[in-house]
């Protein structure tokens, strides 16, 4: 069967051109369309250039994670953006000791700690240095260069905020194709109105 009629939010092994994974139907609204291709990393490349040549005749655009979060909002999805829970100063100190540092001068929360800890006597002078971790690239990474990408740090990933504008990319989804990268998470994403006819026209 066609990949193009596969139910939405349905999975099914396939080929795209002789490039193995799993398909889903998904979509940000009723109304749209979109495909998503679980692959494996070393296909990433192969596949994104796949979708870009041929859906040159649908219109296709290169979308970023700024165009992706519009989308989601529009459609009340939830956002992928980090959060943190919210725990108080005592119980996080009780779990995680190692993440306080009781010779601060002052630090927020010192006041009610005080009354249930022993500080040390003389406070040394302290100095915060920030831990950089190494922000890791997505195997389309040299692709985006080439796209002209602009890029963010986004759950330690260095990903494509934008190409070209959110408008433009906003409405080639709207009224093409959009194409997203999430290989971080082993995914390439196509969405739009002709997203269904493209897949149909490569496979």
């Amino acid at each position: 069967p066609s990949l193009a009629n596969l139910k939405k939010f349905h999975f099914r092994s396939g080929k795209i051109k002789e490039i193995e994974g799993i398909i889903s139907r998904t979509g940000y609204t009723q109304e749209s369309s979109g495909f998503e291709f679980y692959i494996h990393p070393d296909d990433a490349v192969k596949l994104w250039n796949l979708l870009l040549r041929q859906g040159e005749e649908f219109g296709i655009k290169a979308a970023g994670l700024a165009t992706r979060d519009h989308l989601y909002s529009e459609a009340n999805l939830p956002s992928h953006e980090e959060t943190k829970s919210i725990t108080d100063g005592l119980s996080l100190y009780k779990t995680h000791p190692s993440y306080f540092h009781l010779s601060k001068p002052y630090f927020v929360g010192q006041k009610i700690v005080n009354k249930l800890l022993e500080f040390p006597a003389v406070k040394e002078e302290f100095h915060y240095k920030e831990e950089k971790d190494k922000v890791r690239q997505t195997p389309l990474y040299e692709e985006h260069l080439k796209l002209g990408a602009r890029f963010i740090s986004f759950a330690g990933w260095k990903m494509p905020v934008c190409y070209t504008s959110i408008s433009e990319e906003h409405q080639a989804v709207r009224e093409a194709v959009g194409l997203f990268d999430v290989t971080h998470m082993g995914v390439i994403k196509i969405a739009g109105e002709h997203a269904a006819r493209l897949l149909v026209d490569i496979s």
